[in-house]
């Protein structure tokens, strides 16, 4: 039922509506504010992420392919992965949304005693997608935000390990998110997220 109802919501959007959720949205380093597409079907248009739960037009991906894009990113592991591939879908000039009417539970990895895995890649995950899509400008704002609070969070959470090995791990990999950076540039429609970063999505 739930996946279902996505598709039928994304069957009343227009193509550059791209894929439906069931999520809200995930944050990078900015409030990302969220406006209503369907305001009596609470359809909210945002970067909202998969959590393997999601529906996308068939003909976008197809798209992404033939760019050399593809869907997710084999330097993303575990975690992100799907917010990675959203913000792939917002530099191609596509929009994700979130449908608030349906609902489904995401069982295991999400309770306080989530694996360790997934505590490390809380960190690695934003961190790796924000290096490889963002913009530079929007990098140099938000990149020190992004460590001061993964830092405090680290220390509160008793995680500064997962939080060393998570930065140690990019810095590591810089070559190869350098690269995949440079490809996308030359692949992507825009060089901005437009007016979802602290601005309303039109």
């Amino acid at each position: 039922m739930c996946l279902r109802s996505l598709i039928n919501a994304l069957r009343v959007l227009p193509r550059e509506y791209a894929l439906v959720s069931p999520e809200r949205g995930a944050k990078l380093c900015a409030d990302f504010v969220v406006s209503k597409v369907v305001p009596s079907s609470r359809i909210y248009a945002a970067l909202t992420g998969g959590s393997g739960a999601y529906v996308i037009r068939a003909d976008v991906v197809r798209e992404l392919i033939k760019l050399g894009l593809g869907t997710y990113s084999s330097f993303m592991f575990f975690h992100w992965e799907d917010m990675e591939f959203v913000l792939k879908l917002w530099f191609m000039g596509f929009k994700t949304v979130s449908y608030e009417l349906t609902c489904y539970k995401h069982v295991g990895g999400t309770g306080h005693n989530k694996p360790i895995r997934r505590g490390y890649t809380e960190y690695l995950g934003p961190l790796m997608a924000m290096m490889v899509d963002m913009p530079f400008n929007f990098l140099i704002r938000t990149l020190p935000i992004r460590f001061i609070r993964d830092l405090v969070k680290s220390i509160i959470k008793g995680e500064v390990i997962l939080f060393i090995s998570a930065y140690l791990f990019a810095i590591a990999s810089l070559r190869l998110l350098l690269t995949h950076r440079t490809f996308r540039k030359r692949s992507f429609r825009s060089t901005a997220l437009g007016g979802i970063i602290h601005g309303c999505v039109k």
